[in-house]
């Protein structure tokens, strides 16, 4: 028996494309509808423009961080839109796209 750090196999370049989609995704929707409901709790004082800023600054900070691993396609549409353009092989889409 050997109790040494097991030898851990690294993801594959897909298993890493849809990690980082599920995640960029996430991101989006858990700040975009926090950012909405804060606003409603608190009386409107985010107002949309709040809302309208936190979309636009989690999209971003979502494509400097995952926009080398996968393209940062947050959205589904624009996955599905980059394919039918021939912009993207339909290889490289997630199943979650």
């Amino acid at each position: 028996m050997t109790f040494g750090p097991k030898q851990q196999r690294p993801l594959s370049p897909a298993s890493k494309r849809c990690i980082s989609e599920f995640l960029g995704t996430f991101a989006l929707v858990f700040a975009g509808t926090g950012a909405i409901v804060i606003n409603d709790i608190a009386g409107g004082t985010v107002s949309h423009v709040g809302i309208a800023l936190t979309f636009g600054l989690i999209v971003m900070a979502m494509i400097y961080t995952f926009g080398d691993i996968s393209g940062a396609h947050i959205n589904p549409a624009v996955t599905i839109g980059f394919v039918a353009a021939a912009e993207c092989r339909q290889q490289r889409v997630c199943v979650s796209s």
